[in-house]
């Protein structure tokens, strides 16, 4: 492989980054959607049931698609402490 083909795959995992972020920012806007929601219905942020499934639904398509699961689940915790964190935060500004 050359140096050329090296930078267009590079450019092509550039691309799915974007991707991947652009997706993060709109699962994100839902978290605050839900939060309202949540805060509405009197219900905490946290709900260990919900995050449960969809860590062991992240672990199966994690199975499925190649990917390590306990990175993929890893990164999800990730991904739901931001969420949390934010839905937290979009319920003292809405008090």
């Amino acid at each position: 492989m050359t140096n050329d083909e090296i930078q267009e795959l590079r450019k092509e995992i550039d691309q799915i980054d974007k991707k991947i972020v652009e997706q993060l920012a709109t699962r994100l806007m839902f978290a605050k959607k839900i939060a309202s929601e949540k805060k509405k219905l009197g219900m905490e942020v946290e709900d260990a049931g919900r995050e449960e499934e969809l860590l062991d639904r992240i672990r199966d398509l994690a199975d499925e698609y190649g990917v390590e699961s306990t990175h993929a689940q890893e990164l999800y915790l990730l991904i739901l402490a931001e969420s949390k964190r934010i839905q937290e935060d979009h319920q003292e500004e809405s008090s």
